[in-house]
């Protein structure tokens, strides 16, 4: 499996992970909003970035690291989100590969640890994330907030 960080001049895998996180977290009519949101985030030597999954050069999951993932807790730095493997290609190793790859590149930039937040149970446990808190999200809806040392 390739790793590859999505870049600003890269339109075709800005689409393809805006749809997905778009169809996964998004509303009917915000498309746009994440397009802008994938588009915001292609640097390749800071935060914010973008990563996809390749195999056989099929675009098969994504993953971002962020300055923020969610407004109620702008105290913490940096976020993993928009975590996504594509339907097809789930229950492959390919979730755990990309929060590996993201995990390497926080390191290399210096980070020590990363935050998350999810719905899940049980499955970000498996790959070092420990359970802080639950907390609102923008919908005031309760999420699990979750820290991983990156060490």
């Amino acid at each position: 499996m390739k790793m590859l960080s999505v870049q600003k001049n890269n339109q075709t895998l800005i689409n393809i992970v805006a749809k997905w996180l778009w169809s996964e977290w998004g509303s009917e009519n915000n498309l746009n909003y994440w397009e802008s949101w994938v588009e915001s985030s292609t640097f390749i030597d800071k935060i914010p970035q973008t990563f996809v999954a390749l195999e056989s050069d099929k675009v098969v999951g994504t993953v971002s690291l962020w300055r923020c993932d969610l407004q109620s807790r702008q105290d913490i730095f940096p976020w993993l989100g928009g975590l996504y493997v594509d339907k097809t290609c789930r229950k492959r190793g390919i979730g755990s590969a990309l929060q590996e790859h993201a995990f390497e590149v926080a390191r290399n930039l210096g980070y020590t640890e990363l935050y998350m937040f999810t719905e899940l149970d049980k499955y970000f446990e498996r790959f070092g994330w420990k359970y802080c808190e639950e907390i609102p999200d923008e919908s005031g809806k309760m999420v699990k907030l979750y820290c991983r040392k990156l060490e």
